[in-house]
């Protein structure tokens, strides 16, 4: 995922050389191509997205877990158990996080679900 102002670009990673933590999703500055933040991960990472002002980046992994981080200091500020979503996005408009999650016992069908991050 690239952030919303063209400097960050968030990368999410397996690692079969780490024996604890082999999932991580970094971001590196886009002119130095240094890592800034490395995310542990409890599993493989689908789908990222940038919020618009690049504070915060979503993730949601493979258990269709869907968190929330601070690109500033890389804590977790929220987490929502959601099943695999198929597309994940922040809004432009409200800053809400934007997810298209498949129904199992409907695969033709999808519902759209939007989440307020807490400040």
């Amino acid at each position: 995922a690239l952030s919303s102002n063209d400097d960050r670009i968030a990368v999410a990673m397996y690692h079969s050389t780490r024996q604890y933590i082999p999932y991580s999703t970094t971001i590196y500055d886009l002119e130095t191509w240094e890592a800034v933040i490395d995310i542990p991960n409890d599993d493989y990472v689908f789908w990222l997205a940038f919020s618009p002002d690049s504070s915060q980046l979503a993730l949601v992994d493979g258990t269709g877990m869907a968190s929330i981080w601070s690109t500033e200091s890389g804590i977790r500020l929220q987490n929502f158990k959601l099943g695999p979503p198929s597309a994940t996005a922040f809004s432009r408009d409200d800053g809400a996080l934007r997810l298209v999650v498949n129904n199992e016992d409907e695969p033709e069908s999808a519902k759209l679900l939007t989440l307020q991050v807490s400040q």
